[in-house]
C-alpha cells in the first residue's frame, strides 16, 4: 500500500520540480485553492500527482484559424460557412473595396493615410466641435 501512495502523491518540492516552478508558487496555489493539498500527519503536506498534472493547461484554446469556419451559437460548435454566409462576406468585402476606391477618388489619387491618422483626425475634429471651436 505504501508503494501505491508514493506513486499517487508528491510533496511540495517534488511538485514544484515537476512543474518547473518554485515551492513558494506551489504553496501560493494551495493557499488560493488552485491546487488541492492533503495533510499527512501534523506537518506533512502531499499533492495528488493527477492534481499537479492538471495545473498544466494550454495557454490558448486549440481552434482552427482559417477562413471558411465560423462559430455557431449552439453549444460552441464549429461548422463550415453556408453559401449564404459566404455571399454576405463577399458583399461586405465588395462594399469595403468600393468605399476605399471612393475615398481614393475623393483624395484625388493621393496615398491614403494610415488608419490611426484618420481616427486621430476624426477624434480631434469631434473634440473641437464639442468644445465649440468650430
Amino acid at each position: 500500500m505504501a508503494a501505491t501512495l508514493d506513486e499517487e502523491y508528491v510533496n511540495v518540492p517534488e511538485a514544484a520540480e515537476r512543474l518547473g516552478v518554485s515551492a513558494s508558487t506551489i504553496w501560493r496555489w494551495i493557499d488560493r485553492g488552485r491546487l488541492p493539498a492533503y495533510r499527512v500527519g501534523p506537518r506533512n503536506v502531499r499533492l495528488k500527482v493527477v492534481d499537479v498534472a492538471a495545473c498544466v493547461t494550454p495557454a490558448r484554446p486549440r481552434t482552427p484559424h482559417h477562413m471558411g469556419v465560423i462559430l455557431s451559437n449552439e453549444a460552441d460548435v464549429r461548422r463550415p460557412m453556408s453559401e449564404e454566409e459566404r455571399a454576405q462576406m463577399r458583399d461586405a468585402l465588395r462594399l469595403a473595396d468600393e468605399a476605399r476606391e471612393a475615398l481614393r477618388i475623393r483624395l484625388a489619387g493621393q496615398e491614403l493615410p494610415p488608419a490611426y491618422v484618420v481616427i486621430n483626425e476624426s477624434r480631434d475634429a469631434r473634440t473641437r466641435q464639442l468644445m465649440g471651436e468650430e
